[in-house]
């Protein structure tokens, strides 16, 4: 009898999967969307993250990948692989040499960049010109792609950092502990010239995936003589004195407010919010 019950179980054991349900590739689904609820009652700057932590389409967290740090290479290619894309293997291997090759505290954009114009489906379109290449678009472009794939659009607009064409801005001063949600126009002040940006960036899911609106940052040259505008915002590097800036911004007219930015640690890193208004 010992025999003929030990068979029985060691035959039951031999059928794959047999009784046991397949798991819902749909899973994540159900937590993604509430985040999104959520998310659209926060500012801006914070929706990115908390989409972030609750949508994973792809089976694995975003943190490897949207870490202040890059970490381990493997870590980094585990959670690209885990998306399953339509990449090359020569992408794939590219990707990783670069990653591996970056020196402590070196921007991981050049590898992300060169992923995203190897490998469409990576990462889309970051930007007009690739700028916000980066682990946090490559996690919220596969969260779009795979909300418009389950048939769940999204209205939830994200603010995105302003970053130049090549990745950088400027160093701000620390936020106060409650900063308020930016707004434009944003006047950017340099040593030698002023520029203006009007809208804000943003991005927005679509059924393409993550895609930018507004205007990329720092925006057209201003001619401050050919122009009065009743309300503005003031972006300058946190070196520069205070002097200079009313100084080259003297032609723009008494403004009835001024708004000073202050740094945000949102999924990117670099977002703004409004810290000081005058």
């Amino acid at each position: 009898m010992r025999i003929l019950a030990l068979i029985a179980i060691t035959a039951a054991c031999g059928k794959s999967g047999a009784g046991i349900a397949p798991p819902d590739p749909n899973a994540w689904l159900a937590p993604c969307l509430g985040a999104i609820d959520q998310a659209k009652t926060q500012p801006s700057w914070q929706r990115a993250r908390t989409i972030a932590n609750a949508c994973r389409p792809c089976g694995v967290a975003w943190d490897p990948i949207v870490a202040a740090k890059v970490p381990a290479p493997s870590q980094v290619t585990k959670v690209v692989d885990a998306c399953k894309l339509d990449c090359t293997k020569q992408a794939r291997a590219d990707f990783y040499a670069k990653i591996s090759a970056l020196d402590e505290d070196q921007s991981p954009h050049q590898a992300w960049l060169a992923l995203a114009q190897a490998c469409p489906d990576a990462l889309g379109t970051p930007g007009p010109d690739g700028r916000y290449a980066s682990g946090a678009w490559f996690a919220l472009h596969q969260i779009a792609r795979a909300l418009a794939a389950a048939h769940h659009a999204t209205d939830v607009e994200i603010a995105l950092p302003l970053w130049s064409q090549r990745g950088t801005s400027f160093e701000l001063p620390a936020a106060d502990p409650d900063p308020r949600e930016p707004e434009g126009p944003i006047i950017t002040v340099t040593d030698g010239a002023i520029f203006i940006v009007r809208d804000l960036p943003r991005a927005r899911f679509t059924e393409k995936g993550l895609e930018m609106n507004g205007d990329a940052w720092p925006g057209p040259h201003l001619d401050a003589i050919d122009i009065k505008l009743a309300r503005w915002a003031r972006l300058a590097p946190i070196a520069m004195p205070a002097e200079k800036i009313d100084a080259m911004t003297k032609d723009l007219g008494k403004p009835a407010q001024i708004v000073t930015f202050a740094p945000v640690r949102g999924l990117f890193g670099g977002e703004v919010a409004a810290e000081q208004v005058q």
